[in-house]
């Protein structure tokens, strides 16, 4: 803008008249908003929901198409078909290595003693999440359910899901689940997604769109005032790292610019994100916050 006619104060209050610092700050202003509401938010979702405890114990007990008794609410998993589990780490390579089979051996700490107990693989077929823009979604697959099977086989930890759909290449895969002791058929379409794999590369795989979800929901425990500030920021930091990832294999043309979303797609991730619940809505707005800080520090119109 011409600022030539306008006094030394007058061009002060203009953006082009402003100094070097006062210009920055301005630019800066949006982004910086947008990571303070990114913050909060997954702050507030720490605080609310804690993090798992360090000893795996059992918390709410999912509903599962089995009977009789099992593990029960407050048991701390000591071992797993024979083999330790003190920690939550340990508890995630031991449940990696199970065979898949229906049924796993549970030694647990109950009231001061210890016994063994028979219960569902950790892993079970069970839907831990939906996710968004998914065929799950869209078909109405809800968090809790059971797939008994898939791609007409039979089905017994959730791990060889992936395998069935890969194997579909595309075309419809049917599903029977189990739902609070009613079972019903769906059939659903897997969509080829751009995900991020173990080694943090970009590759496309079908899928339907559903997370694995334990057999059992986590005991949980608070989060202090430090260690949350230090895993919000953490989390802050992966976010972003994955974020210019994705950007430069777009770039890179290592993945489609198709992944990008413009406002209606903007607009049906938060729809999506709100049919799975609040938790998953204030989620979704502080990636989409993050994500729109990123951007607007590029210079772009």
């Amino acid at each position: 803008a011409d600022v030539s006619g306008l006094s030394v104060a007058e061009r002060r209050h203009t953006m082009a008249g402003a100094p070097l610092w006062a210009r920055a700050a301005t630019v800066a202003a949006g982004p910086v908003a947008n990571f303070i509401l990114t913050f909060v938010l997954l702050a507030g979702l720490l605080l609310f929901l804690g993090v798992p405890r360090e000893e795996p114990t059992v918390g709410a007990l999912r509903a599962m198409p089995t009977t009789g008794a099992w593990l029960q609410e407050g048991d701390v998993i000591l071992a797993l078909d024979g083999a330790a589990t003190p920690d939550r780490e340990s508890f995630g390579t031991v449940v990696g290595d199970l065979p898949a089979k229906a049924a796993i051996d549970y030694r647990v700490l109950r009231g001061g003693q210890e016994i063994t107990v028979s219960g569902p693989h950790p892993f079970a077929p069970v839907v831990g999440q939906v996710m968004i823009r998914s065929a799950a979604i869209d078909a109405g697959l809800q968090a809790g359910d059971v797939i008994l099977r898939a791609g007409g086989q039979d089905v017994t930890t959730f791990k060889e899901l992936p395998d069935i759909v890969a194997a579909s290449k595309g075309a419809p895969v049917p599903l029977t689940v189990w739902r609070a002791g009613e079972t019903f058929d769906l059939t659903l379409t897997p969509r080829i997604r751009t995900v991020e794999d173990e080694t943090g590369a970009f590759v496309e795989r079908y899928q339907i769109g559903i997370v694995a979800g334990l057999a059992f929901e986590p005991a949980m425990r608070s989060t202090g005032p430090w260690e949350t500030v230090t895993l919000t920021l953490n989390q802050m930091w992966q976010m972003t790292a994955s974020t210019f990832a994705g950007l430069w294999h777009m770039i890179s043309g290592a993945i489609s610019s198709c992944n990008l979303s413009g406002a209606i797609g903007m607009a049906e991730t938060m729809g999506d994100a709100a049919r799975n619940g609040a938790e998953s809505f204030i989620g979704m707005m502080a990636v989409l916050s993050l994500g729109v800080g990123i951007l607007n520090l590029f210079p772009i119109p």
